[in-house]
């Protein structure tokens, strides 16, 4: 049900520092920031909303405790497709430019993808990738039991 008939709109990641979180967001990542009040942010792209939720301000309106965990705990990840190696490169140069904690330069993975992965100031994981070869069919078709 989720996805065929309700498409995800917004992406909402907890944050510990909230002025750190938007500062990554709009001035390295380079998302539009679309407004901004106490204890929330969010950022507008063509697809999906991307959103910020203080910590402490999400317990105090919603009741969710929340846990930061420790930035090395990974709970999610957002993934961008993109169109070539070419194009994760370029991303990856820009943003390792402007200071991005990337886990390793791009390389080819076993799933037929070439990807590079970096993090916010609070740990959330980022993924940008592009298909190579087979792409996800090859991949697939080669590890169906």
């Amino acid at each position: 049900m989720i996805g065929d008939k309700y498409p995800i709109t917004d992406i909402c990641f907890t944050c510990k520092d909230l002025e750190a979180s938007v500062s990554f967001y709009r001035d390295k990542i380079g998302l539009k920031l679309r407004r901004s009040q106490e204890g929330f942010a969010d950022f507008t792209s063509e697809h999906v909303t991307v959103a910020l939720w203080q910590l402490d301000h999400i317990k105090e309106h919603t009741g969710v405790d929340g846990h930061a965990g420790d930035n090395k705990t990974r709970k999610a990840m957002v993934a961008l497709e993109v169109p070539t190696p070419e194009v994760v490169d370029e991303i990856y140069n820009d943003l390792y430019a402007k200071g991005v904690p990337f886990t390793k330069p791009p390389m080819n993975y076993l799933w037929n993808a070439y990807c590079c992965y970096f993090s916010d100031p609070d740990g959330n994981l980022w993924e940008v990738y592009a298909w190579v070869g087979d792409g996800a069919e090859g991949y697939h078709e080669l590890h169906r039991e």
